[in-house]
């Protein structure tokens, strides 16, 4: 069964993971007075459905790219992710954004990259278009992008957990124009 097949990969790639990670990004999204998120392609948009999650807990939440978002500012907080690490417009937001004032975090693939190195990361060992050593049966950047939604869901989790919301009060934010 191919569904079985990326569940264990995935079970792989989380099996070394730490907790930690996660508690520390949720404990920067509750504190930042706005969340703003960055990626490109099906990165883009597993962040995009992180941005809404914190948008149905209260959370002020922006897509960076949208004709809606505002300037970036000190205090704020940009969540990145690029597997690859090089991602051209990721990481010139990421700079743009600590120039401003506000904090990145990153979640990538690659820990050799500026964007790995020069701010707090997240690493998942996934396959992507440099990598050479991980290898995954499922296409390009495929586990990458799953783990990442997963993930954002386990910061949600934790948010939630802070912030002292319940799917109730998250679902009185849901949107009721769509």
């Amino acid at each position: 069964m191919k569904t079985q097949l990326i569940l264990e990969e995935l079970q792989g790639l989380f099996a070394g993971l730490l907790d930690e990670k996660i508690d520390a990004l949720a404990e920067k999204v509750v504190k930042a007075p706005r969340v703003f998120v960055c990626g490109a392609g099906r990165s883009g948009l597993g962040l995009k459905m992180f941005a809404m999650r914190l948008a149905q807990m209260g959370k002020i939440s922006f897509v960076v790219g949208e004709t809606v978002t505002p300037a970036i500012g000190k205090g704020d907080l940009l969540i990145v992710a690029s597997a690859s690490g090089k991602t051209a417009g990721v990481c010139q937001n990421a700079k743009a954004a600590k120039a401003a004032g506000a904090e990145v975090w990153v979640i990538t693939a690659t820990m050799d990259g500026d964007l790995a190195r020069e701010n707090p990361c997240i690493y998942l060992a996934a396959q992507n278009k440099d990598a050479k050593n991980i290898s995954s049966h499922q296409p390009m950047g495929s586990l990458f992008e799953q783990a990442l939604v997963i993930l954002l869901d386990g910061c949600v989790l934790a948010c939630m957990e802070k912030m002292q919301e319940t799917a109730e009060t998250m679902r009185s934010r849901h949107a009721n124009l769509e």
